[in-house]
């Protein structure tokens, strides 16, 4: 993976060969198509975390309890642009666009993924994750 991370994140090998070829087949391919320059990183909200679903008390285990989830909150692309979930997700223009390409393309390599239009839990980031059953939202 060529993408840089500020904060160093845990994942299981499935989740981490899926976050490879999303990069390589998806992320960098959107970033040349709509900016015509290379993602050079990523910023995240995390991925291991034992933890329940939306930390309830009781309940499955979210799949960041298995290092098979990562929440991607921005790609700062070459010169230092920064696309964010939070800031573009909704907007007009390339980044919303680029957004949609990523969120699109992760669903072809990883079994869930959850961003801003399923619930004000994915307001400001994509869940990405291998484990049991197939969400694409």
């Amino acid at each position: 993976m060529r993408l840089r991370v500020g904060t160093p994140f845990v994942l299981s090998c499935p989740a981490a060969v899926s976050l490879a070829m999303w990069e390589r087949h998806d992320v960098q391919p959107a970033a040349q198509r709509r900016f015509g320059r290379a993602a050079t990183g990523i910023e995240h909200f995390g991925s291991y975390a034992c933890r329940n679903i939306r930390g309830r008390e009781a309940g499955p285990r979210s799949r960041h309890a298995s290092a098979d989830a990562l929440d991607v909150a921005a790609v700062v692309l070459e010169g230092g642009r920064r696309v964010s979930v939070a800031s573009h997700w909704r907007a007009d223009g390339p980044e919303a666009a680029f957004l949609r390409d990523l969120h699109r393309g992760a669903c072809r390599w990883f079994d869930v993924v959850l961003g801003p239009d399923h619930d004000a839990a994915h307001a400001d980031h994509l869940h990405v994750d291998r484990g049991p059953g197939r969400a694409c939202r």
